[in-house]
């Protein structure tokens, strides 16, 4: 079973007045009255429990998944007139905000917003002050023993022990408050129907205006360029002179030809051609070489990554026919060093393809 806190009604100063025995712990409070917890009934799990098990049946699939998790009962509680009821619900919606942080804090790339439908009639007082004729009231104590007062003016609230009617929504703006991706386009004040096109990756009709938003990560350094190709080869070395004339022959013979001068010596070699292009940056380092081993009958997997640039620790998933079949912690990791990392099963692996998921590696694993 799970925690909720024990109704406390707001009741108007005609009834607290002509009440012989209210029980300041159920009708309008005091200001020594704290609210009380109980259990929700076991076949009620609480708002934080359903969110946690709504991410972990999304979690696996690979195109993201979009999850709205609505307090409802804040409402309800807040049309009963139940001060506690109201608070203790809110405080159930605020754990339920706490699972999504936990996991956005391993998923950075979640975005959290957080909003209202409508306004209520619930407004906190002066814990002295009595509100208009009609209107109900009620006191409790906070955590730090100041008393607090809300009053309900919407609706009668009868005459019986517990409330009677409902309060009313009201058309006052919500606060919408928003974390991660797309969450600097929530400020200021927006249209509701603006939050549909960030969840789109849109901007708001109304964005505020120079109003700068979060700089960008740096990207990894590009590889480095081809090298230039070689230069044009040096021109040829001039002809060497021609050899001495042959001595005249004996009379009446001609001379021999004489022999042909050496070889000129070869030019001087042609300037250095000019250096290539850089080549095109290169893609955002994220892929790791891995290898694995399966051991232990198929029951386990023991996998080492090693990354192109240092990464922070994070999560290796194996996954057959789009469903995480084990997860395994993988250390912090520095560029060039292996990590390492096993995956324990509870049977052992069927024959077949899985795939390895690190952050946004894919790689292909077979079992034979």
């Amino acid at each position: 079973m799970t925690t909720e806190w024990a109704p406390l009604y707001a009741r108007t100063a005609a009834y607290l007045g002509g009440s012989p025995t209210p029980d300041p712990q159920i009708q309008g409070g005091s200001a020594t009255t704290r609210c009380v917890e109980t259990n929700r009934p076991a076949t009620e799990p609480s708002l934080p429990a359903m969110t946690r098990k709504a991410i972990d049946l999304l979690d696996d699939d690979p195109e993201g998944f979009t999850l709205q998790v609505e307090g409802a009962s804040i409402d309800k509680r807040d049309h009963a007139a139940d001060i506690c009821g109201q608070i203790g619900e809110t405080v159930a919606f605020d754990d339920a905000i706490g699972v999504a942080l936990d996991f956005q804090r391993s998923h950075p790339d979640t975005l959290i917003v957080v909003t209202a439908d409508h306004a209520h009639s619930s407004q906190m007082i002066t814990s002295s002050a009595v509100p208009a004729v009609g209107a109900s009231y009620g006191t409790v104590q906070t955590i730090d023993g100041s008393p607090i007062r809300v009053s309900y003016g919407t609706s009668d609230t009868g005459g019986a022990a517990t409330t009677g009617g409902s309060q009313a929504h009201t058309g006052a703006e919500v606060p919408v408050w928003a974390s991660g991706p797309q969450a600097a386009n929530i400020q200021g004040t927006i249209d509701q129907t603006d939050i549909f096109a960030v969840l789109n990756g849109k901007t708001p009709s109304h964005l505020p205006t120079n109003v700068a938003g979060p700089a960008g990560r740096d990207g990894t350094d590009g590889a480095n360029g081809a090298p230039g190709s070689a230069g044009a080869a040096g021109a040829a070395g001039a002809a060497g002179p021609g050899g001495p004339a042959g001595a005249n022959g004996t009379n009446g013979s001609n001379g021999t030809d004489g022999t042909a001068g050496a070889a000129g010596a070869n030019g001087a070699p042609g300037a250095p051609g000019a250096a290539g292009a850089a080549g095109a940056a290169g893609r955002d380092g994220r892929d790791g070489k891995v290898t694995c081993k399966v051991t232990s009958g198929g029951k386990k997997v023991s996998c080492s990554v090693t990354y192109a640039t240092s990464r922070s620790a994070g999560t290796a998933r194996l996954v057959r026919g789009g469903k995480t079949v084990a997860k395994a912690k993988v250390a912090k990791a520095a560029k060039g060093k292996p990590a390492k990392f096993a995956f324990s099963a509870r049977k052992a692996l069927k024959k077949g393809r899985y795939t390895l998921v690190i952050g946004t590696s894919r790689t292909a694993l077979k079992v034979a």
